[in-house]
């Protein structure tokens, strides 16, 4: 089990790391099932952060907001851990 002192600490390279892994594995997947996978990937990391940051209520904000399919995209390129995100 990850302790929650560990969540706080994974870095936003970690992340990537895991959503190339998964965008790696397209040859045993349905046509955009990686893509979805990763995307949900950041969307929950990014929910996290948030929640860390500012609180549960802007983490749910952004969970329960609308997500394209590009949010993985986005997310490789983002200077910003949390960037993009709505107030």
């Amino acid at each position: 089990m990850i302790s929650p002192e560990t969540i706080g600490m994974i870095k936003k390279s970690t992340i990537n790391q895991i959503v190339e892994a998964i965008l790696a594995e397209r040859d045993y997947y349905s046509p955009g099932s990686c893509e979805s996978i990763a995307n949900e990937a950041v969307i929950y990391y990014k929910t996290f952060m948030i929640c860390e940051d500012r609180g549960i209520d802007a983490a749910m904000k952004y969970f329960t907001g609308t997500h394209d399919g590009d949010e993985y995209k986005r997310f490789r390129t983002e200077r910003s851990i949390i960037g993009g995100v709505d107030e």
